[in-house]
C-alpha cells in the first residue's frame, strides 16, 4: 500500500499555494452503472469554480486479478494433414497457468479435441524455454487465428501457421512467455495525453497470481486535463490497444493532482 493515500474512500484536499487538489478514489465507490470495477465512472466533489488546467497521477494499485487464460484467448486451431481432419483445440478459461500446468493441460485438450483418436505429447525444455507439440501418427499444423497472446505461450507466430516436420513435431521458435501483458494503461475522461486519453502506465512484473501492482509516479507526469470542472468521470484498465482488462471484482486505487 501506499504510505501517502488516505483510508478516507474519496478525499479532496488543496495544499497551501491553492493552486493544486489531491484526488483518491477507490473504484469500490464508483458510481452506480458503471461496466466494472477496471471501466467506471466516479462521481467527485472537489472545489467548484476551479479552473484545472493538467493532471498528474500519483499512484495506481490493484490486484493481479485478470487470468492467463479467458474465453476471449482459450482456442486455437488444428489441421491435421493425415486424416485432413481440423479442429479447434479449447483450453480450460478462467484460470492462471504456470507452464507446467500449460503443457498438460495442452495434452489433455490436444486428445479430448481432436476426434481422430490420434494422441499427442506436449513438453517443455526449460534449458532452451521452448515447447514441444507432437501426435503419433502423422503431420499438422497450428494456427492461432491472430491470438497474440496464444500465440506467445506457444512461442509460435501470432499471423502464421506452425507447421509438423517429417518427425511429426512442432517446436517454438521462440521462449515461451507465460505473462500476458507487458504494460498496463489507466485511461481517463480527465485528460488528454497527445491524442489520446492514457493518464499512466505501469510497467508489469512477472509476479504470482493476485499480486499487487503498483506504480508510484513520483516524477508527477503532467497531462493536459480535458473538462476538469465536470464532477464526473469515466477510468479504465486497458492494454496497448485500449482494450480492456477484466480485473474479475478487483478493485483499483488512484490518486492524482489537479493544477491551474
Amino acid at each position: 500500500m501506499c504510505s501517502h493515500i488516505p483510508n478516507s474512500h474519496s478525499q479532496s484536499t488543496q495544499n497551501a499555494s491553492q493552486s493544486q487538489v489531491f484526488v483518491y478514489l477507490d473504484s469500490k465507490n464508483r458510481t452506480s452503472g458503471s461496466l466494472s470495477t477496471s471501466n467506471f465512472s466516479y462521481q467527485f466533489n472537489w472545489p467548484k469554480n476551479k479552473s484545472y488546467k493538467y493532471v498528474s497521477l500519483i499512484s495506481a494499485q490493484f490486484q493481479k486479478g485478470y487470468y492467463t487464460i479467458d474465453s476471449t484467448n482459450n482456442t486455437f486451431t488444428v489441421v491435421e494433414t493425415t486424416g485432413a481432419n481440423t479442429f479447434t483445440c479449447s483450453l480450460t478459461s478462467g484460470r492462471n497457468y504456470t507452464v507446467s500446468q500449460f503443457v498438460a493441460e495442452l495434452k489433455t485438450q490436444l486428445d479430448a479435441d481432436n476426434g481422430s483418436a490420434q494422441v499427442y505429447t506436449v513438453s517443455y525444455s526449460s534449458t532452451t524455454g521452448f515447447i514441444t507439440i507432437a501426435n503419433d501418427t502423422g503431420e499438422f499444423t497450428i494456427d492461432c487465428d491472430g491470438n497474440a497472446s496464444m500465440a506467445q505461450y506457444l512461442g509460435i507466430n501470432c499471423n502464421g501457421t506452425a507447421v509438423a516436420s517429417s518427425g511429426q513435431a512442432i517446436t517454438s521458435t521462440r521462449v515461451v512467455n507465460m505473462q500476458r501483458y507487458s504494460n498496463l494503461y489507466i485511461r481517463s475522461s480527465i485528460c488528454r495525453n497527445g491524442l489520446n486519453d492514457i493518464l499512466g502506465c505501469l510497467d508489469v512484473k512477472d509476479t504470482a497470481d493476485f499480486d499487487m501492482y503498483q506504480l508510484t509516479d513520483l516524477q508527477y507526469k503532467w497531462r493536459e486535463a480535458v473538462n476538469a470542472d465536470s464532477m464526473m468521470h469515466n477510468f479504465s484498465l486497458t492494454d496497448i490497444d485500449g482494450n480492456g482488462i477484466d480485473l474479475n471484482g478487483c478493485d483499483i486505487q488512484l490518486s492524482f493532482l489537479l493544477s491551474q
